[in-house]
């Protein structure tokens, strides 16, 4: 550093105005850049043009940036500093936590890109501009028209990386329209002057760029004070690595302690191992009778072997004829699928006639036990007249007896008494009539409740007959699917022998009893209307309900054809029987719920409740 300050001391009568202190300024911030060996003229460059406004555009690293904020709040300038970040920047953190500690009185970091920034300033503002060699602004001629308006009178901008090839011919034409000048070193920097309001410096700085000895002279000292920067950034990178270095081998030695403490514990289990090894030992010679008995068991099992293996022999000659008859099979198979395609059409409209069988077997059962109830209702009043009648009867019977009773004692009377016969007579008479009236009466009364009973057991009778035919006819339905499901069983059994993943076997299936393309046009619609809905799953369904089948289009038919009626939810968000309870318009419209609520009840604001697993 004093043979730099020597060489410029010797060059004041060629460089009154560019040497400074500032140049000698130590950076506080440093990492790896390319342009660290810029570092000592930015120092310069902020001293001699005092700007009030500096922008970086599209800033990879700090360096650059952070050396103008190191001179700006060094020389107490009022300046405002801003950069913008670009995506290829790795250190956004730690460049905004460092701005942040140290200028953020001054300096805004922010991720605009150049033509959003550029609305934000005003014309004629910005003093310094820094600009790196793969800036969009530099290849955009529009855009950098649009930011030349925003340069003030003294305005400065600075082009890093002027030596690489493909900025060389834009910095040829810069330099053809302005006053400029240029370093070499560090991959070049190329100042131009846009303002035509420089300051002395400035001016004397570009004016004597044309001059050799001045040239080489000013490259000199920006080279060395800039080599030193990059040094000092070397060191301080050595610093780190050997911190890193230190670290781990503190490191290495806590994990050499962890060694020697598990050496120890090694040792105190080796100590351990050997007396366990003695124990071993002493056990080997038990060990050894033990062996003997067991080679004469092995011996006798290598002899059970032997008649294992002719066992074995005979089980793949037997295999072998197993296989012939499975090829047989097969063929069977294959006959009995022919077949079994052939029922499906069958199956089908078997199906749907005990379906229907089902809704007529449900309808005679509340029949049934509604006229079970009158039956039972006609039978008890009929009871309560029985036994009154009885009643009655009893009175009467012993008015009777009574009357018999007083017949007699009127003829023991008459024959004491003849006088009073012919009154006692008629009396008599009286008495008999009325209880022969009375009589009559009850038994016209038993039998027209004998006859109401009759009627009943006839019509009760009647019922049941036919509510047997019903299950005749159910059970002849029940047969027909039984035996045709014996067709597909055997299959399905010979096809899992085969291939235990197969999953085309044959199977009666809700979906095979009733494809899609056999549906009325309603189902369909209700089957395409349903297939993408939120409130179905498939799987939840299957799970729920495993009769249903094993695929998903089994799932949703199953649920418009048959689930529905009988209350199945169709996933966990919607309770279908509570949604019915809820609201009996939805089950007297004869609309599937589900489809009710999706294109109705929800709109409507009415509640769901989830499914009970």
């Amino acid at each position: 550093m004093t043979e730099l300050k020597n060489i410029i001391d010797t060059s004041n009568s060629i460089l009154p105005t560019l040497s400074s202190r500032a140049m000698f300024w130590r950076p506080r911030y440093l990492e790896e850049s390319e342009w660290l060996e810029h570092i000592p003229f930015y120092f310069w460059l902020t001293e001699a043009l005092e700007p009030a406004n500096i922008l970086e555009t599209e800033m990879s690293s700090a360096s650059s940036y952070f050396a103008f904020c190191q001179a700006v709040d060094k020389l107490n300038l009022d300046t405002l500093c801003h950069a913008t970040l670009s995506n290829t920047c790795n250190h956004q953190q730690k460049i905004n936590d460092y701005n942040h500690e140290h200028y953020q009185e001054f300096s805004l970091i922010s991720e605009e890109n150049s033509k959003q920034l550029i609305n934000d300033y005003e014309d004629r503002s910005i003093d310094l501009l820094l600009l790196k060699y793969n800036d969009s602004i530099l290849f955009d001629k529009a855009l950098m028209d649009k930011w030349q308006k925003k340069l003030s009178q003294k305005s400065v901008v600075l082009v890093h990386g002027s030596q690489k090839k493909e900025l060389k011919p834009i910095c040829r034409k810069l330099k053809d329209t302005y006053p400029t000048f240029e370093f070499t070193h560090g991959n070049g920097l190329l100042l131009v002057c846009f303002g035509q309001e420089q300051t002395a410096r400035v001016q004397s700085l570009c004016n004597r760029g044309s001059n050799d000895s001045s040239n080489r002279v000013l490259h000199d000292v920006y080279r060395r004070l800039g080599s030193a920067c990059y040094e000092g950034w070397l060191s301080q990178t050595s610093k780190a690595r050997q911190k890193q270095l230190n670290d781990k081998i503190i490191q290495q030695q806590e994990k050499l302690l962890s060694v020697d403490s598990e050496k120890t514990a090694l040792l105190a289990q080796l100590k351990e191992a050997e007396k366990q090894r003695i124990h071993i030992e002493e056990n080997l010679s038990s060990l050894a009778d033990e062996k003997t008995s067991f080679e004469q068991q092995l011996s006798s099992v290598k002899n059970e072997a032997h008649r294992s293996q002719q066992k074995i022999e005979t089980l793949s000659s037997n295999i072998e004829q197993l296989k012939q008859q499975d090829s047989k099979n097969r063929a069977e198979k294959k006959a009995l699928e022919d077949s079994v395609s052939t029922r499906f059409d069958e199956l089908a409209e078997l199906t749907k006639l005990l379906h229907q069988s089902d809704q007529d077997k449900i309808a005679l059962e509340k029949d049934q036990q509604k006229l079970k109830a009158d039956l039972s209702q006609t039978l008890q009043s009929a009871k309560q007249d029985k036994a009154s009648l009885e009643s009655t009867y009893q009175e009467t019977k012993a008015e009777l007896s009574q009357a018999h009773k007083a017949i007699e004692q009127l003829k023991t009377n008459k024959n004491k008494k003849p006088e009073d016969s012919t009154k006692i007579d008629g009396e008599k008479d009286l008495v008999i009539t009325k209880l022969q009236e009375n009589n009559k009466l009850l038994e016209e009364d038993q039998a027209a409740a004998a006859r109401i009973i009759e009627d009943l057991k006839k019509e009760n009778q009647k019922l049941e007959r036919s509510l047997n035919e019903r299950f005749d006819e159910l059970a002849t339905l029940t047969k027909i699917l039984e035996e045709k499901s014996q067709i597909s069983t055997p299959l399905k059994s010979e096809d899992a022998s085969i291939k235990l993943n197969n999953k085309q076997s044959v199977s009666f299936s809700f979906n095979r009893l009733k494809p899609i393309s056999r549906l009325s046009k309603k189902q369909k619609k209700d089957y395409e209307f349903l297939k993408e809905s939120e409130y179905f799953s498939a799987k939840w369904y299957l799970s729920e309900y495993p009769e249903v089948g094993r695929s998903e289009k089994e799932a949703l038919m199953h649920f418009i054809l048959v689930g529905a009626g009988k209350g199945y939810s169709p996933s966990f968000r919607f309770n279908t029987k509570n949604y019915i309870e809820d609201y009996p318009d939805v089950k007297e419209s004869g609309i599937n719920p589900l489809i009710h609520y999706i294109k109705f009840g929800k709109s409507e604001g009415r509640s769901i409740s989830n499914a009970k697993n």
